[in-house]
């Protein structure tokens, strides 16, 4: 085996001394040699063969191979060499072709045959480059170069790099380069969208281009510094559509090798949302604060861990007679309890129960006087603590008023009695002897009347005249006062059916004056029965009696059905409104006497004229308002009159 390799060597010494002319005298054998240690010293892969045919690929012979393309390829170079002997090496190594190589030997110009993927036999791929260059007598040499620690590092770096990417694409951040003049030289994606501009708008410009001017004053002198913007502020940006957006810009400046500033780095992170959040807690508390302050009721706020008062509000204060640095410190219990046990208990019991309240506390002011008050308590979380807020109101006067209220209705009870009273009088006593007046007056008149002289036949009439209009007046008044005395329970009323009754009983006058009547489709509403029929009866009576002369009374009773606002939750019906509208082509009168003609034994044409009391628009008053409801009128003399009855369409429980 030794002399097998060492006559593989022999010939490839021979070979490429001949082949480089390298043979002769004694100094050239020495150059030989030194041409043999070069390619032994050279620091890369060295491989040359001789291309004896340019045209023949079987032609080419291994001359030699250094070290170092032994270590490469992991093989022993008499192997190397034997193995070459079988097949050209091009084709060993699996590389370009012959005619590449010949090429290289033509052009007598170096060629490069660029990277090879290798796997020797321990099935371990390296990366070679490989470079082809001329020599002399139609030999080629190839320079190899193990990468693959390179390209290992390259890959790496190519993976870093990308990974860079994919975080600069998906960051939230906006990620700013400046040059050392403080102009944009790179900018994500991110930045552009968060200051709505594209990516090319931005590059070139400062920072202090895009921030409001607030924030330019202030960043102006460090960004202009040698070695620009540091640190971290809070900076607001003026974005491309007008809005403002809060932002925290951490800034990092970036030196090369030498320690020379090159760069600034900012990292850019959208704080509005949380900016105005905080503008939003500060407003609250300023308005709670204000709330607090002006609330008509005393406010106290109570450590929950030991029943000390930490704030209190002035009318408080002024409800208790203490001063804010009297007060703030002192227990729940302490500030006017009755007692302090009992205080202590409605401090334990508040806590228990998370509420509290009373109605009638007795409480006692700094100075000794007792007040009752209507006493709230709640426990609450206020962030990251409990708070106990305590609301106090004054009831005292309340209470007297409730009292004196109580007394009022008392005396109502009385007048509403002696009303009844006086209406049980007015129904028997007072008609008796007016019904014996006007008796005696018609047996006087039948009997009499022949005796009696045309003054006094005169004097008889107007005698019993009197007495009809006062018998109409007692009933009128009786009218009024059973609206409420002899009121019935509010039940479903159809008022298409109570107008058609109401037509009933008027059919005679409506012949008489020759009306027309048209009545459109009524509701059907939560009334009393009687009183809605007094109602329309009332309007339509008035609608015929004062009509123009010679002119037939036109009536339209119509109407419409609307809705209030209604509160969340409510039901809607409770909040609906029917409008009963009466117009009539009568005689009218002037709008400054609507309140007038509504009151009792108000008229506006004398009884000569046109006959009544005067009560039956009172009396439509009363009814519409014991229904919860209003009646107003609109008129302009000669053109005739407007009613308008509102009634809610179902009355409250």
């Amino acid at each position: 085996m030794a002399e097998e390799t060492s006559f593989y060597t022999n010939r490839a010494k021979a070979h490429l001394g001949d082949h480089l002319d390298l043979s002769g005298d004694e100094d050239l054998g020495n150059s030989q040699n030194l041409s043999r240690d070069i390619v032994n010293c050279v620091p890369v892969g060295l491989i040359i063969w001789h291309l004896k045919n340019l045209d023949d690929p079987n032609s080419f012979q291994l001359i030699t191979a250094n070290s170092v393309m032994s270590e490469i390829l992991e093989m022993p170079l008499d192997q190397l060499l034997r193995e070459a002997i079988a097949a050209p090496f091009p084709a060993f190594l699996g590389i370009e072709p012959a005619d590449f190589y010949a090429e290289v030997v033509r052009s007598a110009q170096t060629r490069s045959l660029g990277e090879v993927r290798y796997r020797n036999r321990q099935k371990i791929q390296t990366v070679l480059s490989l470079t082809a260059f001329p020599m002399p007598n139609q030999c080629v040499g190839v320079v190899v170069e193990d990468i693959t620690e390179f390209k290992q590092i390259e890959a790496g770096l190519q993976t870093d790099r990308n990974l860079f990417q994919r975080i600069v694409a998906t960051t939230q951040e906006g990620i700013w380069l400046f040059d050392v003049e403080g102009k944009t030289s790179y900018v994500n994606q991110q930045m552009g969208d968060m200051l709505g501009y594209s990516v090319a708008e931005m590059l070139g410009r400062s920072l202090l281009d895009f921030v409001d001017d607030e924030a330019r004053t202030a960043i102006a002198v460090p960004f202009a510094k040698l070695h620009g913007l540091r640190g971290q502020h809070d900076l607001r940006f003026r974005c491309r559509s007008g809005d403002s957006l809060w932002a925290i810009v951490s800034a990092t400046p970036m030196f090369n090798e030498d320690g020379e500033f090159v760069s600034t780095l900012v990292m850019v992170t959208d704080v509005t949302e949380r900016k105005q959040a905080e503008v939003n807690l500060a407003a609250s508390e300023t308005l709670y604060r204000r709330l607090f302050e002006s609330a008509q009721d005393g406010i106290l706020v109570v450590a929950p861990e030991n029943g000390s008062i930490t704030d209190a509000n002035p009318s408080l204060l002024k409800l208790l007679g203490y001063a804010y640095q009297e007060l703030v410190g002192k227990k729940l219990w302490e500030i006017g309890f009755v007692s302090d046990a009992e205080g202590q208990l409605t401090f334990q019991t508040l806590m228990e129960q998370g509420d509290l309240r009373y109605d009638n506390l007795l409480l006692r002011t700094r100075y000794g006087r007792h007040i009752e008050v209507e006493f709230i308590s709640n426990v609450y979380q206020a962030g990251s603590r409990q708070v106990i807020q305590c609301n106090v109101r004054d009831i005292t006067e309340r209470r007297q008023t409730e009292a004196e209220l109580r007394q009022f209705t008392t005396r109502l009870q009385q007048s509403n009695q002696e009303l009844e009273d006086f209406a049980a009088i007015a129904s028997h006593d007072l008609q008796e002897p007016l019904r014996k007046i006007q008796a005696f007056g018609d047996r006087l008149k039948s009997q009499y009347s022949q005796a009696l002289t045309h003054e006094g036949q005169d004097y008889l009439e107007r005698m019993q005249t009197a007495a009809r209009r006062m018998q109409v007046l007692i009933n009128d008044l009786l009218s009024v006062s059973r609206i409420t005395t002899r009121a019935k329970p509010f039940v479903k009323v159809n008022l298409n059916e109570v107008i058609q009754e109401v037509l009933s009983d008027l059919e005679i006058q409506i012949q008489r004056v020759k009306a027309q009547i048209t009545v459109e489709e009524l509701p059907t509403i939560d009334a009393d029965p009687l009183q809605m029929r007094q109602l329309l009866q009332n309007l339509l009576s008035n609608a015929l009696k004062f009509h123009q002369p010679d002119v037939p009374p036109i009536v339209l009773i119509r109407s419409q059905i609307f809705n209030s606002a209604c509160p969340d939750g409510s039901n809607p019906l409770q909040n609906a409104r029917c409008q009963i509208i009466v117009t009539d082509n009568g005689i009218g009168f002037a709008q400054n006497y609507t309140d007038r003609i509504f009151t009792v034994f108000q008229r506006l044409h004398s009884s000569s004229e046109y006959e009544g009391t005067g009560i039956g628009l009172a009396i439509c008053r009363k009814i519409a308002e014991r229904h919860g409801g209003t009646i107003t009128a609109s008129s302009v003399p000669g053109q005739g009159s407007t009613f308008t009855i509102v009634l809610p369409l179902q009355q409250p429980n």
